[in-house]
């Protein structure tokens, strides 16, 4: 469907051709997943994921809270465009809002047009949040988080988009204790 008549290697077979838009999709997916992040410390790591995932997305905002076993809590860690989320300390049960859903369900969830039924977090109205995605954090098969970016203005996230989100962290967090803000 993509190939074109030149597109065959020396011995005559056919070689798989990229389609032309999903090359800037590969370098978003670089840009988040670079080996380079793995030399940063664990603060200076979800500062670094929390940016990329809002550039390669195109978002507005990104934040990354990270689960609180003892409290059943999600504790804002890293934001980029919601600051206030860290400074304020903002904690959520695990199973209310919109990122304590995506902790409870262990699956992505993308709501297209955010409102106080859908989350709990009043900085998220106040900035003006249109639409948001967001992806469980895992280390060791266990949900130890949910990274999360925003819009400012109405989107509909694709399965790609969920994708691209899902692959921010492979890799990149560990589940060591006392490593990475609250316990983990």
């Amino acid at each position: 469907m993509f190939g074109r008549d030149d597109d065959v290697s020396a011995a005559g077979d056919p070689r798989p051709v990229t389609p032309p838009e999903w090359a800037d999709k590969l370098r978003d997916i670089q840009s988040i997943t670079d080996a380079a992040l793995s030399m940063l410390d664990p603060r200076a790591l979800l500062d670094a994921l929390v940016e990329r995932a809002k550039e390669a997305l195109g978002a507005d905002t990104s934040a990354i809270l990270l689960l609180d076993r003892r409290s059943g809590q999600l504790v804002a860690t890293a934001a980029s465009g919601l600051e206030e989320e860290v400074r304020q300390g903002v904690r959520i049960p695990v199973g209310r809002g919109f990122a304590g859903r995506i902790a409870a369900q262990g699956r992505p969830v993308i709501l297209d047009e955010v409102d106080p039924t859908k989350v709990i977090n009043p900085i998220l109205l106040d900035k003006g949040i249109r639409s948001m995605m967001g992806a469980p954090l895992r280390a060791e098969g266990k949900v130890i988080g949910v990274l999360h970016v925003g819009t400012l203005s109405p989107r509909a996230f694709t399965d790609h988009d969920v994708d691209l989100l899902q692959a921010a962290h492979k890799g990149k967090i560990t589940a060591e204790p006392g490593r990475i803000g609250p316990r983990i």
